[in-house]
């Protein structure tokens, strides 16, 4: 510690040795050598950029973790307009074959350009098919249609050209028994 005995070079020498004394016996338990200094000094430093470190990884998983909740909300609410899209797209499904079903029916009774009118008085979702797959107390409804709209009511009677007697004999035919092709053909045979 030639440094410190220097520093008191003005002083008495005996005084100064025996501060120099002191000075040796309590600079040890008060002081760190200038080596562990450095050593605690790059460890503290090396700590400092480890806790930085982790501050900006803490940072950045905020952000990720707001992100991932932004992301879970927008993926709750695609998947609820989703649900909303399939189940508007199968109640368009089953009235698109209830309204199918509907004309093929009315198409028996009623005049061609009045099925149309005729079909939108149905609420198509109150519609429902028995295991046959047809629709449910049809008739009745067609026939309450019939009375009120006489008018759109076709025959289901022909007449048939007059026999050798000079008669005419009506004739039934059951128009709910032909098959779609044949019922329109009759109806284009009734035109001409």
């Amino acid at each position: 510690m030639k440094w410190f005995e220097e520093l008191l070079t003005d002083i008495d020498t005996e005084v100064a040795k025996g501060l120099t004394e002191k000075f040796n016996k309590a600079f040890p338990l008060n002081a760190v050598p200038k080596d562990q200094y450095s050593k605690k000094t790059d460890e503290i430093k090396t700590l400092t950029d480890e806790l930085e470190t982790v501050n900006t990884n803490l940072a950045n998983m905020s952000k990720d973790t707001q992100t991932a909740e932004e992301y879970k909300i927008e993926l709750d609410k695609l998947k609820g307009d989703y649900d909303t899209f399939k189940g508007n797209s199968e109640k368009r499904e089953k009235e698109a074959v209830m309204k199918q079903k509907l004309i093929k029916n009315l198409s028996t009774k009623f005049a061609g350009d009045s099925i149309d009118l005729l079909v939108g008085e149905y609420k198509l979702d109150e519609l429902t098919l028995n295991e046959a797959g047809e629709i449910v107390d049809i008739e009745s409804k067609m026939l309450k249609q019939a009375e009120s709209r006489p008018s759109l009511v076709i025959s289901t009677s022909t007449t048939t050209p007059p026999n050798n007697d000079g008669q005419t004999k009506p004739t039934d035919v059951d128009t709910s028994k032909l098959s779609d092709a044949e019922y329109f053909a009759a109806q284009a045979a009734k035109k001409e």
